[in-house]
């Protein structure tokens, strides 16, 4: 039987509030850009139809989390208050704030707890799966009424966009954060957990995969006499991306994430139009089109930020970092091009963008994809389509890449 907190949550719900720490914030707005910014692209045209269906600019609006907290009967209460809690949801809604242009105002957090549940049974094999995630939800709501939350569960003032649970680390989980799909839920990746992971760069992966509604993956390929390389048709996918927030790094999400969400068109004030970040070119075969990508960091770029190749039914998306801002210390990637190939990941009861990084040095470093980017000097030919890319040149202030469609 589903559980009522997680059946009617959505139904807004009101807080009155007796014998727990309840914390709760809305996080400062940004200014939408400085004085005299740099001019924008031109007005935003209709996605072609391998992109179609992507959010309308700005549609990232407040939203709002729930996190609850629990600790182990029997065991030691964990050192994390909801204060810190409260304090890493607001950091995390300044990243993003950041991350989407301002598009997006951010969370706004009501923390609970710390609520005390019996260990949760892990799941066949000692894993944290279905089971042992099901348990958490299930006590927590129970231990929420014996403390007077009725009116948390089933009340009728405010919606949560997203459920957050905190619990101390258990070392039997593979992950610090994880997602549970609700039954009947309209949207995906609502209920977060996180194993022990009070880091800001947890709660922001937690909470921004509530936006995007999957993991950032990076693809590790062999070809056909099993030597690494970047893409192949025999591909596997692992959920690490060292340059995504959603992949458990500390960095922007990619531009693939950022389409998702709605941000790679973004509604300039100035001029009251809508301007994309990308283009998709259509390059007649075998003539090559060279392009300025500015940094993906920049809120009002002057030019392009992506470089989209509708290259079979899977887009490449190309796209240029800048160790600035959010993306500060992300060095390993400022020398180069991204290249990052767009699949769809289905879950009920919808589907979702997925981004997959594509490691342009594969077999160097083992899978720490850490030197994944395409450098000055170098081409490379999508050997399961018809585009190549060659990079001519980086500066802080863009890369220069050449496209040109072999052999259609």
């Amino acid at each position: 039987m589903r559980s009522r907190l997680f059946g009617g949550w959505r139904r807004r719900v009101g807080l009155a509030v007796a014998g727990l720490a309840v914390a709760a914030l809305t996080a400062a707005g940004l200014d939408t850009g400085p004085a005299g910014a740099a001019p924008r692209p031109g007005p935003a045209a209709a996605a072609p139809a391998a992109l179609a269906g992507a959010p309308a600019a700005g549609s990232g609006r407040s939203k709002l989390a729930l996190v609850i907290m629990v600790n182990w009967a029997g065991l030691p209460a964990d050192t994390i208050t909801p204060t810190t809690l409260t304090n890493q949801v607001a950091g995390a809604s300044t990243r993003f704030q950041q991350y989407s242009y301002q598009q997006f105002t951010g969370w706004t957090a009501t923390v609970v707890g710390p609520l005390t549940i019996n260990p949760p049974p892990l799941d066949p094999g000692g894993t944290c799966g279905w089971n042992f995630k099901s348990s958490i939800q299930t006590q927590a709501e129970q231990a929420a009424r014996n403390a007077g939350l009725e009116t948390l569960i089933e009340g009728s003032t405010f919606g949560f966009n997203a459920i957050l649970f905190y619990f101390p680390r258990n070392a039997a989980c593979s992950w610090t954060v994880d997602s549970l799909f609700p039954t009947g839920s309209r949207d995906l990746f609502d209920y977060q957990y996180l194993n022990g992971g009070s880091r800001i760069e947890n709660v922001a992966q937690a909470l921004g995969l509530t936006i995007v509604g999957d993991p950032a993956r990076s693809l590790v390929c062999v070809d056909a006499a099993g030597r690494p390389t970047p893409l192949s048709a025999n591909c596997q996918t692992v959920e690490t991306d060292p340059y995504n927030v959603l992949g458990g790094a500390s960095n922007s999400p990619s531009v693939i994430n950022k389409f998702q969400a709605g941000w790679m068109t973004t509604h300039d004030p100035a001029t009251n139009t809508d301007f994309s970040r990308f283009t998709t070119p259509d390059p007649n075969p075998n003539t090559p089109v060279t392009f300025t990508i500015k940094p993906l960091e920049e809120v009002y770029p002057a030019g392009l930020q992506s470089v989209v190749l509708l290259d079979g039914d899977k887009p490449l998306w190309l796209e240029f970092r800048q160790p600035v801002g959010v993306d500060r210390g992300m060095r390993p990637a400022s020398d180069g091009v991204l290249i990052y190939r767009e699949s769809q990941v289905c879950y009920l009861p919808g589907c979702v963008r997925q981004s997959n990084l594509l490691d342009m040095t594969p077999g160097v470093g083992g899978r720490t994809f850490n030197d994944a980017v395409l450098r000055p000097g170098l081409t490379w030919r999508n050997p399961v389509g018809h585009f190549q890319v060659t990079v001519n040149s980086v500066s802080p202030s863009g890369a220069q890449v050449t496209i040109m469609l072999v052999d259609p």
